[in-house]
């Protein structure tokens, strides 16, 4: 019994050990390595521009005939069919 209460204050000792160490402890200064800085005082300027995006036709879509006929707000539109009075059938049960 002794050996099992040793062994779990000691664990528990290690754990609480472990999460400070992990939570709480500063993380140590590392220099910054040097970095080469490239001295070119003139702008970078590119030599030749593509342009590979057309947009013209997206903008200004080319005039076409209109599909299909007019509609014409004047003319009555068909009434819905009217359901029967007779009931549908009804749904079979589920085999078990």
């Amino acid at each position: 019994m002794r050996k099992l209460i040793a062994i779990s204050v000691a664990s528990t000792v290690l754990g609480y050990a472990a999460v400070y160490f992990v939570f709480f402890s500063e993380p140590r200064a590392q220099p910054e390595p040097e970095q080469a800085v490239a001295q070119n005082d003139s702008p970078v300027v590119l030599a030749n521009v593509v342009d590979v995006t057309d947009v013209e036709p997206l903008l200004d879509p080319k005039p076409h005939e209109p599909v299909g006929t007019p509609f014409d707000p004047t003319e009555p539109l068909e009434p819905a069919p009217r359901p029967s009075g007779i009931a549908p059938a009804p749904l079979p049960r589920a085999a078990d």
